[in-house]
C-alpha cells in the first residue's frame, strides 16, 4: 500500500477521500443499517459505548479514595470541576487481569452526570452488522447480564448494554 502525502494548504482546500485497508471496512462503514460507536476491551470481550455518548480518555487523572466503598470503587476524580466517580471495571465485573493492566481512565457523559472507568486499553472505533448479532448471550459476568441488550461476534465478543442503568444500579451497591 502507498502512501500519498499532500500539503496541509491542499488537504484543507479540497476533497479528501479516504482509502480504507480493508474493503470490509469500507463496505461496512457505507451501510446505514450499521452499528458505528466506539468499545473498549474488558478482558475476552468487549463493551459497546453508546453512539450518542461524549467521552473522554485520561492516563494521569488521580483519584481519592473514599473510606468504607466496595473494592470495585477506585474514588471520585476531578474532571474539570467535576466530581466523578471512577470504577475499576476488572473488579466490578470479576474479570482477572494484571494490576499493571490500568494504564487509561475512560469517563463517560451519561445525561447529565460522568461516569469514569479504569481500562487497560484505549477505547477503539467498531463497526458492527445485524449478521453479526449473536441470538444468545454468551458466558458473561453476573452483575453484566441483566444489562445487556445484544452480543456481537466479530473477532471476539462485543457487547452492547444498557450503560445508563448499569451505572444507575451501581450508585446503590456503593
Amino acid at each position: 500500500m502507498s502512501v500519498e502525502l499532500i500539503a496541509p494548504s491542499k488537504a484543507l482546500t479540497g476533497k479528501l477521500e479516504l482509502n480504507y485497508a480493508s474493503d470490509d471496512f469500507a463496505q461496512a462503514s457505507q451501510s446505514a443499517s450499521n452499528l458505528r460507536t466506539h468499545a473498549f476491551v474488558i478482558g475476552d470481550f468487549g463493551l459497546l459505548l453508546p453512539p450518542d455518548s461524549v467521552a473522554e480518555v485520561s492516563e494521569s487523572l488521580d483519584t481519592c479514595r473514599l473510606p468504607n466503598t466496595s473494592a470495585y470503587l477506585r474514588g471520585m476524580a476531578n474532571l474539570r470541576g467535576n466530581m466523578v466517580p471512577v470504577f475499576d471495571m476488572f473488579k466490578l465485573l470479576d474479570v482477572a487481569t494484571d494490576s499493571k493492566a490500568y494504564r487509561h481512565q475512560l469517563f463517560i457523559k451519561l445525561d447529565e452526570e460522568w461516569v469514569g472507568m479504569s481500562i487497560a486499553q484505549l477505547p477503539s472505533r467498531i463497526v458492527l452488522t445485524e449478521e453479526m448479532k449473536l441470538t444468545h448471550i454468551p458466558g458473561l459476568p453476573a452483575l453484566l447480564q441483566p444489562w445487556v441488550k445484544h452480543c456481537y461476534h466479530n473477532h471476539g465478543i462485543w457487547i452492547e448494554w444498557d450503560i445508563r442503568s448499569f451505572f444507575a444500579s451501581m450508585s446503590g451497591r456503593i
